[in-house]
């Protein structure tokens, strides 16, 4: 993964912390095992998750420097879903989605974010000043991206060990 990718993760989960999302993570391993079994059947990478009330996100980050996001990445989500239980996923990215890709997003429910999303999200954890000097100044999500020093963030992955039936 670039180290923008990196970053953009790490933007990604400080701002579903700012909006009120609870117990917000990135960088999840998901270890699924058998149950009475020591042996890990497969590893599932998850980049940010989060809690809404009684619902746990998963969230998948693609930072693009152009192009849009394809359906592969809805597939793999999708896979993901399957793999640990769940039923919400989003998926974040700075630039857009392929039609093909928004069709089977919504045919599976997921959520997707493409970059004005991202940004309206981002003006909306900011108080109005916040909001109007950034707008005047013209500070996009990309330059915040650039400005994240990846020294500050651990890139320690959190292990969370689930079973299968």
């Amino acid at each position: 993964m670039s180290n923008e990718g990196m970053k953009f993760e790490i933007f990604i989960e400080e701002l579903f912390k700012d909006i009120g999302k609870l117990r917000v993570r990135k960088n999840i391993h998901y270890h699924l095992k058998k149950r009475f079994s020591k042996k890990t059947l497969k590893i599932v990478q998850v980049d940010v998750q989060f809690y809404d009330f009684l619902n746990k996100y998963i969230v998948e980050c693609k930072y693009l420097s152009k192009g849009n996001v394809n359906d592969d990445v809805v597939n793999k989500v999708k896979k993901n879903l399957g793999y640990l239980g769940l039923e919400k996923a989003i998926i974040a990215t700075n630039q857009d989605f392929h039609l093909q890709a928004k069709r089977l997003a919504k045919k599976h429910g997921i959520k997707l974010y493409n970059g004005k999303i991202i940004q309206s999200l981002d003006y909306d954890r900011m108080s109005l000043a916040g909001e109007i000097l950034q707008k005047i100044k013209g500070k996009t999500i990309e330059d915040k991206i650039k400005k994240i020093n990846l020294r500050n963030y651990s890139q320690k992955p959190y292990i969370q060990k689930c079973y299968m039936n």
